[in-house]
């Protein structure tokens, strides 16, 4: 990116942003008992087998870009065996099959599965 940031810190600096508009209207609406309120946003982050402990270890490199360590959440999506266009397996060893991660298009099914949204 020209900024020279990684997209991990341009979306949590992003929700930091959020966080201080939440605050703001918050103060405006309720007074002194809501301007001593904090604000937090839960944050997410799926990863896959492949990327896990580099993101993680990325992440809390960068202090989670200002977000409170415990407002940030990391799982992992499930790998599937993939195929050939002819439905083959795809072997990566004698013994093994090649597996991928399944993805953004599983997210809420691997929310489930690591007991983040229960």
């Amino acid at each position: 990116l020209v900024s020279g940031k990684s997209l991990f810190q341009l979306y949590f600096e992003r929700l930091i942003r959020l966080k201080r508009l939440v605050a703001r209207h918050q103060q405006m609406r309720g007074g002194a008992k809501a301007s001593r309120a904090e604000v937090h946003v839960a944050v997410y982050v799926m990863t896959n087998h492949l990327n896990h402990d580099t993101i993680v270890s990325y992440v809390k490199g960068h202090g989670c870009f200002g977000i409170p360590p415990s407002d940030v959440t990391f799982f992992t999506s499930e790998s599937k065996p993939l195929s050939d266009a002819s439905g083959r397996l795809l072997l990566g060893s004698p013994s093994s099959l090649v597996q991928a991660p399944v993805g953004n298009g599983a997210f809420f099914e691997a929310t489930m599965e690591a007991g983040v949204l229960a």
